[in-house]
């Protein structure tokens, strides 16, 4: 299995993105959560995609204050348990994307 960290946010975005647009969900409200998120502009994730997890989440600091509002299983392990900084914010992005795609309401998501 590849390991997490050195995954390109090129490469798993359009994954993220496919998920929500076959599940009837909108490009704006991905962006709208994911955004929310990383608390970047759309711009700075585009000019930052071509890096690696690891890297991303070196530039890119997530408030501790969102991070933990994010919880629930994801690939069957609590978001919220993952010890791994790195590891922790990609599965917490991979969340927030599952809860939307599972119709969850923006405002529920970013509350």
């Amino acid at each position: 299995m590849a390991d997490i960290r050195k995954m390109y946010l090129k490469d798993v975005l359009p994954l993220l993105m496919n998920k929500v647009l076959r599940k009837g969900r909108s490009k704006e409200e991905f962006y709208t959560v994911i955004l929310w998120f990383l608390d970047i502009s759309k711009e700075s994730l585009e000019e930052l995609s071509f890096l690696t997890y690891e890297e991303f989440f070196s530039k890119v600091k997530i408030s501790d204050s969102k991070l933990s509002k994010i919880k629930g299983k994801i690939c069957g392990i609590r978001v919220e348990d993952i010890e791994d900084d790195v590891i922790h914010k990609a599965r917490a992005l991979d969340k927030i994307v599952d809860d939307l795609v599972k119709g969850k309401s923006i405002t529920k998501i970013i509350g």
